[in-house]
């Protein structure tokens, strides 16, 4: 208990004299308006970080699709049995003398 008395001791007279310096109350209020009532607050800013991040690795995903598309398209433009498998395989393409039997899923 004894801690207690000296803590609040020391600390409460450096409180008492930071209420009364105009300079922290002007800041203390400053930082007050910008974290809850500026129109760019803290948790605004916080938010749209969040949200940049996210659309950031959006990004990085979509140009990992487009790279592989590219390559596919690369493939399919220099390899004649590539673009038949993927003719057979997407537009369900035969040949004449074949029979192509679909087997459906249950999902």
């Amino acid at each position: 208990m004894d801690w207690v008395w000296a803590f609040a001791f020391i600390f409460g007279d450096m409180w008492h004299k930071l209420i009364r310096n105009r300079y922290f109350l002007v800041f203390f209020a400053l930082m007050f308006w910008l974290t809850f009532f500026d129109a760019n607050n803290f948790l605004y800013q916080y938010r749209l970080r969040k949200e940049i991040k996210a659309m950031e690795t959006e990004m990085d995903f979509y140009r990992t699709e487009i790279d592989k598309l590219k390559e596919q398209k690369k493939a399919l433009n220099t390899d004649k049995k590539s673009l038949e498998a993927y003719a057979r395989e997407h537009y369900l393409m035969k040949k004449e003398d074949e029979v192509l039997f679909l087997l459906k899923e249950d999902q």
